[in-house]
């Protein structure tokens, strides 16, 4: 048996994320093609293998940032390559998907836009429930049943997402990020981020600035 992990990167923008709107299975069955497909994407990303085969070490944000650093960069022809066969793969799991919306309260949806698309800005719980027409109990009530966290979790949820992101993407500062995500207390942000995360934002930056420069730094010692 062979492992594989595939890791994707959303840009959301101003649009919900595709595990908000759409339920799909964890596991589908493979076929002849869904093999070659795997070992064209192995011989075009040849050296973003992982060195270490424990999902406990991959799974950390350190291990993850590392692997990413290691990664060589590829013929723009291999990159569109591999996106062309990671969708083929993705839609095997999303023929027996579902939309969400179907079954989502239609206030919460409404309310599941507006964060996604205003997550740059602060977000109120009572703005959200006047927007529902509901009262600010009720509103936190319903939210958490449709969607499993209370709105002021989501809320924090994406935007720490978001920052962990930016994080990857360029060198930007922490308190440039922090004010950018509506956080006007930065150590209360960096304690969500520690919190979410476990790595703190300026190790979390550290790590990505190494990405970029293709060294990685050493963990301390526990």
């Amino acid at each position: 048996m062979e492992l594989y992990y595939i890791h994707i990167y959303e840009d959301l923008g101003k649009r919900l994320s595709v595990f908000d709107l759409i339920e799909f299975p964890v596991e589908t069955e493979s076929n002849p093609l869904d093999t070659q497909l795997i070992e064209r994407l192995i011989e075009i990303n040849s050296g973003r293998e992982l060195q270490h085969y424990d999902p406990y070490s991959y799974n950390s944000s350190v291990a993850l940032a590392h692997n990413i650093a290691t990664q060589q960069k590829s013929p723009i022809a291999f990159e569109m390559e591999t996106q062309g066969i990671i969708k083929q793969l993705i839609s095997r799991f999303l023929v027996k998907s579902t939309y969400k919306n179907e079954h989502i309260e239609k206030r919460v949806l409404k309310s599941l836009h507006y964060i996604h698309t205003n997550i740059e800005k602060p977000i109120s719980i009572d703005s959200l429930a006047e927007m529902s027409s509901l009262t600010k109990d009720h509103f936190i009530r319903l939210f958490k049943e449709e969607i499993g966290f209370t709105p002021g979790k989501y809320i924090i949820k994406k935007k720490i997402e978001a920052a962990q992101l930016q994080f990857l993407i360029d060198n930007s500062d922490i308190n440039d990020i922090a004010h950018k995500l509506g956080f006007d207390n930065v150590p209360y942000f960096s304690m969500l981020f520690t919190k979410m995360t476990g790595e703190s934002p300026s190790r979390y930056r550290k790590i990505a600035k190494h990405q970029t420069e293709g060294t990685f730094p050493k963990a301390s010692s526990i």
